[in-house]
C-alpha cells in the first residue's frame, strides 16, 4: 500500500512489527524480503514518487577535510533513494579492504569478507549486474582473451555494470500491492523515543514538510539511510539521549584507527 503522511489524519498513530526508515536500495529490498508475510511493514521515505527541491535540501550539510561533492548533489532523497541516480557500477570489496592496516592508520572491520560474500552473491541479481564473477578466469572463459598483470605486487580486478536499476521504478509496484506494506512518503523521522536506558525503541515521530506529524510504534526498527544520515539521525534524533543513541563510548560516525 502507498500512503503520504500529508494526507492523514493529523498526529496519527501507526503501529508495525517492522519500520523501515528510508526508501533506498536497502530499505526496498528488506521490504520485499516480507512481502506476502504474516508481518506488517512500514517502509517510511523522506520524499516523494520525484525529486522535490524541498526535500532534497535537508540532505546540506558541511563538507570537512577531504574534498567531495555537496552533499545536497550526491545523494537522492526521494523513493528509490540513490540509486535514482547511481551510474551502475558494482564491484565487492577485496579482501583486504576489510583487514588492519597499521601503515594507513586503519584497524579493519568487525568482520571478514567470507561473512558478507553470501549477501554480496544475494545482491547481485538485483541489480542486474550479470553473474556474481569477479576473477580473471571466468571472463578468459567467457569471453576471450583477458591481459594478465604479470609485475608483483600487481592484481587483475573486474568491475560489472547494471543498466542501472531504479529501485523505485523496479519495485514501486509489487509494494504497492502489498497488503502487508505500506509504504509512507513525505515523512522524515525527526524523534527516536526509547526506554529510559537508551537500549530499545519504543516508538519514532514523523513529519513531514508541511507540518503534518504521526507516530510510529514498532516491534523492531531498521535504519537504511545510508553511511551519511545512520549517523546523523543517531546522534541527532534521540532527545533523551544528548550523546546519541547507541553512543555510549563515542563511537558514531567516526572512523577507525589503530
Amino acid at each position: 500500500m502507498l500512503a503520504d503522511l500529508n494526507r492523514l489524519e493529523p498526529e496519527q498513530r501507526l503501529e508495525a512489527d517492522l519500520i523501515v526508515i528510508g526508501a533506498g536500495a536497502a530499505g526496498i529490498t528488506l521490504a520485499l524480503e516480507f512481502v506476502g508475510t504474516a508481518h506488517k511493514v512500514l517502509l517510511v521515505e523522506s520524499g516523494g514518487l520525484e525529486l522535490d527541491a524541498d526535500t532534497q535540501e535537508l540532505d546540506q550539510g558541511d563538507v570537512i577535510g577531504m574534498a567531495y561533492e555537496p552533499l545536497e548533489s550526491a545523494r537522492a532523497r526521494y523513493f528509490g533513494g540513490t540509486t535514482n541516480m547511481w551510474t551502475g557500477w558494482c564491484k565487492p570489496l577485496h579482501p583486504v579492504d576489510l583487514q588492519p592496516r597499521p601503515a594507513l592508520a586503519l584497524a579493519g572491520w568487525p568482520i571478514g569478507f567470507d561473512e558478507l560474500e553470501p549477501y554480496y552473491r544475494r545482491a547481485q541479481p538485483l541489480m542486474d549486474a550479470g553473474p556474481y564473477e569477479y576473477n580473471v578466469g571466468y571472463w578468459r572463459r567467457t569471453a576471450g582473451p583477458v591481459d594478465d598483470l604479470t609485475a608483483d605486487g600487481l592484481e587483475m580486478t573486474f568491475w560489472q555494470k547494471s543498466p542501472p536499476v531504479r529501485f523505485g521504478q523496479r519495485h514501486l509496484e509489487t509494494l504497492r500491492a502489498a497488503a502487508n506494506v505500506t509504504v509512507l512518503l513525505n515523512a522524515n523521522l525527526t524523534g527516536i523515543v526509547t526506554a529510559s536506558d537508551g537500549a530499545v525503541i519504543d516508538s519514532v515521530e514523523l513529519r513531514s514538510l508541511a507540518g503534518r506529524s504521526a507516530t510510529a510504534r514498532g516491534r523492531r526498527f531498521v535504519l537504511a539511510c545510508g553511511g551519511l544520515e545512520n549517523p546523523r539521525l543517531l546522534l541527532c534524533a534521540a532527545p533523551s539521549r544528548p550523546r546519541g543513541l547507541g553512543n555510549d563510548h563515542d563511537l558514531v560516525d567516526r572512523k577507525s584507527v589503530v
